[in-house]
């Protein structure tokens, strides 16, 4: 059975994947894993894969935990090419772990697809993976919580606090005006990045995928007003394909 760690600045999500199966994912703040804990929750573990977007010490006490027990471990890394799918970048390794995994996971989802991949957690990506497996670069903006904390800690004069709201109407105080702002700004620029994959490839509306993930997709979805889909855990099905 195969461990995979998503590890943020917070908290990590993770999953077990059993001969191709993934269970639902599951949720740890940061400071609560610790070696007792690892061995409480995954008695049973031959290999550890982890992402970790934030460089935190939790890699290191994964990875002793993993030497203890002689569990295989394997902190992921972009790479140029993988499993058909080739970087944009010209330097893969100053490309998010995240963005690559789930380039991997929506090549194997849907192969020989276009696909435009917006990945909303604390920054929102987008990212363009072409028909032939070749990733054609991307876009990245602040998430929707960053957006609203910047306004607010960066403007003397507008108040308010950071809300989970998903509404697109016109508000009547000044921090709900942010908040709102800042989900339209959201589907904005994923708008736009829609319209640019079309422009760039010649392509008609109904040969893209459009593909959301991370924390804020569902509600990203419900306003995205195109044919689209929500793939919770994309960057695990990645992971179940990377190879090193």
């Amino acid at each position: 059975m195969r461990l995979f760690f998503d590890i943020g600045n917070s908290r990590c999500k993770y999953v077990l994947d059993s001969e191709g199966t993934l269970t639902d994912i599951k949720y740890q703040t940061v400071d609560k894993i610790d070696n007792n804990w690892l061995s409480e929750m995954f008695p049973d573990v031959s290999h550890c894969l982890v992402a970790d977007v934030a460089n935190s010490d939790v890699c290191t006490i994964i990875k002793v935990w993993c030497d203890k027990h002689s569990i295989s471990y394997q902190l992921l890394v972009s790479q140029s090419e993988n499993n058909g799918v080739r970087c944009a970048y010209d330097s893969p390794s100053s490309f998010g772990i995240d963005r690559w995994l789930a380039l991997l996971g929506v090549n194997k989802i849907y192969s020989q697809t276009h696909c435009l991949i917006i990945d909303a957690g604390t920054a929102t990506t987008l990212d363009y993976l072409d028909d032939t497996g070749q990733h054609q670069g991307g876009w990245i903006l602040g998430g929707i919580d960053s957006l609203v904390t910047s306004l607010l800690a960066n403007t003397a004069n507008v108040q308010g606090e950071s809300k989970m709201i998903n509404a697109l109407s016109f508000a009547s105080n000044t921090s709900d005006g942010v908040n709102h702002a800042a989900w339209a700004a959201s589907l904005g620029i994923i708008e736009q990045a829609y319209f640019q994959v079309i422009k760039q490839s010649s392509l008609h509306k109904k040969d893209l995928k459009v593909i959301f993930t991370g924390g804020n997709a569902k509600e990203l979805h419900r306003h995205f007003r195109k044919e689209c889909i929500v793939v919770e855990d994309l960057i695990f099905v990645g992971m179940q394909c990377y190879n090193n």
